[in-house]
């Protein structure tokens, strides 16, 4: 994590001990999700904070999907841009889970259940019936599995991971986008020296 001048402005240290391990889980997981939004351009992370926010202790607010995406009904299976789209936003939905589960080595089910009920609720759209639905959604699981794992995509989920445990909460699109650039020009030396030796 990064350091600060004073040890008392990380807003990790203003949650009890106690509860560290819980508020660690859910930067990581609203890391997962605000990484795969900005790489994906589906809807931008306006705000991704782990401050509690009524029932919530984590959240990333997007801007709403435009009502010129749902006009037409249910064509999503007919509309190939459309249906990329809703995958990739069902995929940002999963991404959560799946940056917590790499960070902690479980599951967090409670915690992720309007994840799943949103993912589930596009996986129709998409797709339809419930056994079908229920093996696409298993697919996508698998997709966005790959993603995270890809090593620089977790690098940059922990870069805002550790952003959200220094300052509670990231405002805007662009310092998302700004904190996963800062990866990639940290490792851009490191792999113009392996690929290109002298």
């Amino acid at each position: 994590m990064r350091g600060t001048s004073r040890q008392e402005d990380r807003f990790i240290d203003t949650v009890p001990k106690r509860r560290r391990a819980r508020y660690v889980a859910t930067a990581f997981h609203e890391a997962g999700h605000a990484v795969l939004a900005s790489k994906f351009k589906t809807r931008s992370p306006e705000r991704t904070t782990i401050a509690p926010e009524g029932e919530s202790i984590g959240k990333v607010t997007g801007a709403p999907w435009p009502m010129s995406f749902w006009r037409d009904g249910d064509d999503f299976f007919k509309k190939p841009a459309k249906r990329y789209k809703l995958e990739r936003e069902i995929i940002v939905l999963l991404a959560g889970r799946e940056a917590e589960r790499k960070k902690t080595g479980r599951y967090n089910n409670i915690g992720a259940d309007s994840d799943h009920f949103k993912a589930a609720e596009y996986g129709c759209l998409i797709e339809g019936g419930e056994e079908v639905v229920a093996a696409y959604l298993r697919y996508l699981t698998a997709v966005t599995r790959k993603w995270v794992n890809l090593p620089l995509i977790w690098k940059q989920i922990e870069a805002v991971a550790d952003e959200l445990l220094l300052r509670g909460t990231i405002e805007g699109e662009a310092r998302i986008a700004d904190i996963m650039d800062g990866v990639i020009r940290a490792r851009i030396p490191r792999v113009v020296i392996e690929y290109f030796p002298e």
